[in-house]
């Protein structure tokens, strides 16, 4: 995207060449669909030159219905890739977002069209007008005069001097299609009501007044015979109902009702595999489900067997509550034999005879692990047993030799992996803490490694050892003092720097593994910062994203906007980065971020290449890390290896400043604050 000092240079000179509303169109093809588009043209000048590029420039088109240049909600957005020649440009509005007749629904009101080349609007906005034909389009609102209100069939139909009064005669006589119910008229009274009463005259005496004009018993015809003699006492029928093991309630006449009693209690004798209650499911369902808000779903009780067993009939897994020998019995074909999504807690003794597997964090010693494992113990007796982590090994074979057994393979802790990341059946060792195991010698630690970078075992490298005499020795197995190193000593302190025309700068940007070996080196991009905010996780260029702003962000999500002016806060703040004690700078102690004036003394001190090459060329080595995106939910991080975007100290208006470099100019320019881009500290 274009913005800042590469696009100041462009003075915002447009010449509206044509504009039309496709409305005129209605004059010659009525019937044809009005296409959503208008032809738009316009002229860039470069201090005073048509702008000559070979690129597509991003530009964006907003109709705005306010009578003013600036600030307002628009009606209507799209983006286009502009292509220009000798500054000249030609759009078609409306070929990305079409652009719908309702927009312009309202004749009253004036339009106005605001074009931003990059992000920097061009000003004043410019009025939308008619071309002269569309005014005839005026006429088609009102049919010569008449309006929607005037031409319906309400407003005259009592009328007998309108023209447009539309009588029966002109319609013509209905179609066969057209003889519906509700069309039809003059319907007798005792049909239009919908039922048969008044058709016909009952003239039977013994036919009750309610159902006059109905049908009588004896009107019937082919009656079964346990009806035809009115009684209701022939062979089989219900004599009554009586309530069974649980229920109550129960007659022989009227209503009859039998009620659950709660709780339910069954009891009996059955020989197995029966039972009390047995539920059976052939779909997809439960056999047996039981939920309670407050208690007990499911409750089983036995006096020497299992309290509740469940049996999957597909599989054959079996689980069980109450055995006499377990609390919960699980048995698996195949799967696990006992799952649990969420905290399991063993209150006494845990005892896995097997390989057991755990989601999620296991505790030891807490009900609340913050780890994949976390052991805790809150007892600090001296005694045995209240180790927070206690490792024993059974193998009591001792080496004849002094010194480190090379044949022990035993490990206290151990650490491995597969050495090519996806063979998981070659799985090697490649770190290992274990004692000393040697005779005369135990008690010491020995921390090894091991080289598993192929699929051969490679020998073992001693990192140290602490001897059971106290000795440690690094690079050494025999340590003859306190402290014996073998090899040389490197000490690192302090943020490496370099000094560049002048000024002593971090030697790499904030985020990068190292000083950059090439302008597209990986290791050297480092992190993305959104202007004046502090280093807090949205920095890394595969953070998540989120749309909303806050002036103090409590995740590490990168703040995607879709509004101008693309402040990641609520509230615009200059002075977050304003100096090395601000209350955001993201730079270690001493360090700050440059000012734009340091930025452009580093530019200056490059003479003649001034672009990419020459920001590589610096004794600063910076690299073309792209930037992050912040105009959509996705944020992405683009131009990476082409465009070089560093953030400056500095503000302009709702903007900041930054260093912007590519492989054809360098300079500083402005950008929204959203946006992320790389962060070099300045020596303060």
């Amino acid at each position: 995207m274009y913005g800042g000092s590469f696009m100041a240079k462009v003075r915002k000179a447009v010449v509206f060449l044509c504009i039309g509303f496709i409305l005129t169109i209605l004059l010659v093809a009525p019937v044809a669909a009005t296409p959503g588009l208008i032809n738009y043209q316009g002229k860039i000048l470069e201090n005073g030159a048509p702008l000559t590029t070979v690129a597509p420039i991003s530009m964006t088109f907003k109709i705005f219905i306010e009578e003013t240049d600036t600030g307002g909600s628009p009606i209507w957005v799209e983006s286009q890739n502009v292509e220009v020649v000798d500054g000249i440009y030609a759009v078609k509005l409306g070929a990305a977002t079409p652009l719908d007749s309702s927009l312009f629904e309202d004749p009253g009101r004036n339009y106005w069209l605001e074009v931003t080349v990059g992000t920097e609007p061009l000003l004043p906005r410019q009025r939308l007008t008619s071309v002269a034909f569309a005014l005839q389009a005026e006429n088609a609102a009102t049919l010569d005069g008449y309006t929607a209100t005037a031409l319906d069939q309400s407003a005259h139909a009592a009328s007998t001097d309108n023209p447009h009064q539309v009588t029966a005669a002109q319609v013509g006589a209905a179609t066969l299609d057209d003889l519906t119910w509700g069309n039809l008229q003059n319907i007798p009274a005792e049909i239009a009501d919908g039922d048969q009463v008044g058709i016909t005259e009952e003239t039977d005496p013994t036919v009750p007044e309610a159902l006059k004009d109905g049908v009588s018993w004896t009107e019937l015809s082919d009656i079964p015979a346990g009806f035809a003699d009115g009684e209701d006492n022939d062979s089989g029928d219900i004599t009554g109902v009586i309530a069974g093991t649980g229920l109550s309630g129960g007659g022989s006449s009227g209503d009859v009702r039998l009620d659950l009693g709660l709780p339910l209690n069954l009891s009996g004798a059955t020989v197995s595999p029966a039972a009390i209650i047995m539920g059976s499911n052939t779909g997809t369902g439960y056999g047996v489900y039981g939920y309670s808000s407050s208690s007990n779903g499911i409750y089983g009780y036995s006096l020497d067997s299992t309290g509740v067993d469940g049996i999957n009939g597909n599989t054959g897994n079996e689980g069980r509550l109450g055995t006499p020998d377990y609390g919960v019995y699980g048995k698996s074909t195949g799967g696990y034999a006992g799952y649990f999504d969420g905290i399991l807690k063993a209150a006494g003794e845990l005892s896995v005879d097997g390989n057991a597997t755990f989601f999620g964090n296991l505790g030891i010693g807490t009900e609340s692990p913050e780890a994949s494992l976390h052991i805790a113990n809150s007892a600090i007796e001296n005694i045995a047993g209240k180790h927070t982590l206690y490792l024993t090994e059974t193998n009591n074979s001792e080496s004849p030799v002094s010194g480190l057994d090379p044949a022990q393979p035993y490990y206290g802790i151990g650490f491995r992996r597969s050495w090519n990341n996806t063979n998981f059946s070659n799985i090697k060792n490649i770190a290992g803490i274990y004692a000393y195991g040697a005779q005369g010698y135990r008690g010491g630690l020995v921390f090894k490694t091991e080289n598993a970078v192929d699929s051969e075992e490679n020998p073992d490298v001693v990192a140290m050892v602490i001897r059971p005499d106290g000795n440690v020795g690094i690079g050494t197995t025999t340590p003859g003092s306190a402290l014996e190193i073998n090899g040389s000593i490197t000490f690192t302190a302090g943020v490496p720097t370099v000094t560049s025309a002048g000024q002593v700068w971090m030697d790499r940007n904030l985020g990068a593994l190292r000083v950059a070996t090439k302008i597209a080196d990986p290791d050297a991009y480092g992190s993305l910062y959104q202007w004046g905010r502090k280093g807090d996780g949205h920095e890394y260029r595969t953070s998540p994203v989120t749309t909303s702003r806050s002036d103090y962000p409590e995740n590490d999500y990168f703040i995607s906007l879709s509004d101008y002016p693309y402040d990641w806060r609520i509230t615009p703040d200059d002075t977050l980065w304003a100096s090395e004690s601000s209350f955001n700078n993201p730079c270690p102690a001493g360090f700050r971020l440059p000012t734009e004036a340091e930025w452009q003394t580093e530019v200056d001190s490059w003479g003649t290449h001034r672009d990419a090459a020459g920001a590589f060329a610096s004794p600063l080595r910076l690299v073309a890390a792209g930037w992050r995106g912040c105009y959509d939910g996705t944020a992405p991080v683009v131009k990476v290896s082409i465009y070089g975007k560093y953030w400056s100290s500095g503000v302009s208006s709702s903007q900041g400043r930054i260093l912007l470099f590519t492989n054809n100019e360098a300079g500083t320019t402005s950008a929204v604050r959203a946006l992320g881009c790389s962060v070099r500290c300045i020596k303060d």
